[in-house]
């Protein structure tokens, strides 16, 4: 027993000790590698050496692996030179001026010669990680119009026939003009060098808080390389710099930049560390400007604060942008510190949840249920989950286009999706079986500003009624008119004075299921039973005669309307897909013509009371319908 007790002991502490190490678990550096696995590494690292190398400004997903520094040119009218340092951060291909019309000669990389290739119709060369100096010539007969240069080049010292060109022009798709030519460019300063510099930030307190700078620099001179200042404030970290300069974040915040004339913006993106209670820009030397605009985005509903220290400006009277100067706006210098006094976090009492809903149902076949696919749009604020209802078979959910996992709480049958955003866009598939005559319109546990419901009917079923909707479709009941109502009376109460009151009860039902069918016999009774009822009191003689050709001529009419009308309804019953003329493939949106139901409810909740209280939508077989049940089929298309 002792021995199993020890034997227990020890794996429980390497149990405890190797958990202790997984939840402090962080990249390791190439010093902390064990020397057993350090001959791994570069097996370890092929194909993934780009690792090494820093993310680029505009994007943190794209690297670069090789930052050039000026690009020295000396031209002549036969021949010119070049020379340009690189530092790569992992094996290479570096690209040289020129193309394929002017080809780089003598090329030398560190003094040696090297090995030109072409890349994509550029010339460069293979390089080692580390720091090179590349040099080369060209041989020409003139010196052209322009000369191709590295993308990657922000800096370009250069010479045509031993005179310096202090402002070279270079296009957007990198080529560099040797010749004059009209650029439409306004005249450069003649001065000298000249940075000027203008510093917004937005500060947008969310969770945690964020920082956008934006530097406006206004340059005139030659091109150079300048360091203007921190830009990152403290206890702060990178997200994103954008900027049509060559730019670089260095490792203590401040910005480097490959400058040149033009009025340039750079925008630095950054979120806080921690909890972030005071804000101070911090000190720098120039070209950093000695006061800077803040302007604040306040949130509310994660936290209310008043801003203290700091003068309030009139956002209008600043140069900030446009979209900037609807928040309040400060003016800080070098000292100034933003503080932030808290008067309360998170919101006590949020605003209801705005939701919209926009449904379409489609009947099955076989009448046993209702396929259903719901939009769901709108912003929840006091609720951060959508549970549909007891009757509502939830079956595939998207939120803002990403599949989401459809879960139950525990204790409860329902089921619903997690929403972690204030703004949502939820599409819904579902299944809803039972009682079709009567469902919800709504589905689920929620309340909603607005409901718009599409029902969608296949071949051989019609609406009889609709009620608890704001919008009374054409159903069978809501077709008839005090007309029709009144025709259709005539000629059952004419038929039971002629004959019998069991004619009579005939010709009404039968008239009242025929009344509103396409191509149903329906005033031609009235033409008949007038024939007939004059024939019974007129006498023999010639009006006689003109009611009874009258009346066999009315015969004639009925049949000829009742026999198509009758092939048809047969023809119909048995093939439902026959009521739609012209379609031959039917598929979910066919239903929607002629028989779908629109019903918005604009005001369903202005009470703040739930719809799925208020009513459903009644769907019922229309009287004379014949329907063989095609269910099999149905449900292979409707769930589709």
């Amino acid at each position: 027993m002792g021995t199993i007790f020890n034997v227990r002991f020890i794996l429980l502490f390497l149990t405890f000790l190797f958990a202790s190490s997984a939840v402090s678990a962080k990249p390791i550096s190439i010093q902390q590698i064990p020397d057993d696995l350090k001959p791994w590494k570069d097996w370890v690292l092929y194909g993934e050496e780009e690792i090494r190398c820093p993310f680029l400004y505009q994007n943190i997903k794209t690297r670069r692996c090789a930052w050039p520094t000026v690009l020295k040119l000396d031209l002549q009218p036969s021949q010119g030179s070049f020379s340009q340092q690189w530092h790569a951060y992992t094996d290479s291909f570096l690209t040289l001026p020129g193309d394929a019309k002017h080809w780089p000669q003598t090329v030398k990389v560190d003094g040696s010669d090297a090995i030109v290739v072409a890349r994509n119709g550029r010339p460069g060369v293979w390089v080692s990680a580390g720091k090179h100096s590349l040099s080369g010539r060209f041989h020409w007969s003139s010196v052209p119009e322009s000369l191709l240069v590295p993308a990657d080049t922000g800096l370009i010292d250069l010479k045509i026939n031993n005179n310096v060109i202090p402002l070279p022009d270079i296009d957007a798709s990198g080529k560099l003009w040797l010749r004059e030519r009209d650029t439409g460019k306004a005249d450069k300063d003649k001065d000298g060098d000249h940075l000027d510099i203008q510093v917004f930030r937005r500060v947008t307190d969310l969770i945690p808080q964020q920082v956008m700078t934006r530097l406006v620099i206004n340059v005139s001179g030659s091109q150079r390389e300048v360091v203007v200042g921190k830009a990152l404030l403290d206890d702060f970290i990178p997200l994103r710099l954008s900027s049509r300069l060559p730019a670089r974040l260095e490792p203590g915040g401040q910005l480097r930049l490959q400058v040149r004339p033009g009025q340039w913006t750079i925008d630095l993106n950054a979120r806080a560390t921690g909890e972030v209670m005071q804000s101070s820009p911090g000190a720098n030397l120039p070209p950093w400007p000695d006061e800077e605009i803040w302007s604040f985005d306040a949130q509310n509903h994660l936290r209310l604060i008043e801003i203290e220290g700091v003068p309030a400006v009139d956002p209008r009277q600043t140069n900030l942008p446009p979209d900037w100067r609807q928040f309040p706006a400060y003016k800080l210098g070098p000292t100034s510190t933003m503080v932030y006094k808290q008067i309360r976090r998170g919101d006590p009492d949020p605003a209801p949840d705005q939701l919209s809903l926009s449904r379409e149902l489609w009947l099955d076949h076989d009448g046993d249920g209702f396929t259903v696919k719901d939009s769901i749009k709108g912003s929840m604020t006091q609720q951060w989950r959508l549970e549909a209802g007891d009757e509502l078979q939830l079956g595939r959910a998207v939120v803002d286009g990403q599949p989401q996992f459809i879960t139950s709480l525990p204790g409860k049958t329902s089921r619903g999706v997690e929403v972690r955003r204030g703004t949502i866009q939820l599409d819904a598939d579902s299944r809803m079986t039972g009682d079709i005559d009567t469902f919800p319109a709504v589905g689920w546990q929620h309340d909603f500003q607005s409901v718009k419901a599409n029902l969608h009917l296949p071949p051989g079923w019609d609406v009889f009624s609709v009620r608890g909707t704001d919008n009374v479709p054409r159903s069978w009941l809501q077709r008839w008119t005090l007309l029709d109502l009144f025709v259709v009376l005539i000629i059952g109460i004419a038929a039971a004075r002629m004959w019998n009151f069991a004619y009579g009860a005939i010709a009404l039902v039968t008239v009242t299921v025929l009344w509103h069918e396409p191509l149903a016999p329906t005033y031609i009774f009235l033409n008949l039973l007038a024939a007939i009822a004059l024939l019974r009191v007129l006498p023999k003689g010639v009006f006689a005669s003109i009611m009874r050709t009258y009346r066999s001529l009315s015969l004639i009419v009925l049949v000829l309307i009742a026999i198509p009308f009758m092939v048809h309804e047969i023809r119909t019953g048995i093939y439902p897909q026959l009521e739609i003329p012209g379609q031959v493939q039917m598929g979910r949106e066919d239903y929607a013509t002629p028989m779908a139901i629109q019903a918005p409810f604009e005001d369903r909740l202005r009470e703040q009371e739930s719809l799925r209280e208020k009513g459903g939508i009644v769907a019922k077989r229309a009287i004379g319908k014949l329907y063989n049940g095609y269910g099999s089929m149905g449900e292979g298309v409707l769930s589709s």
